[in-house]
């Protein structure tokens, strides 16, 4: 998954 995704974002999820 992408590391550099925005909050609001449902679709990403944050590799942190």
């Amino acid at each position: 998954p992408p590391t550099k995704v925005r909050k609001t974002s449902a679709t990403s999820v944050p590799a942190g």
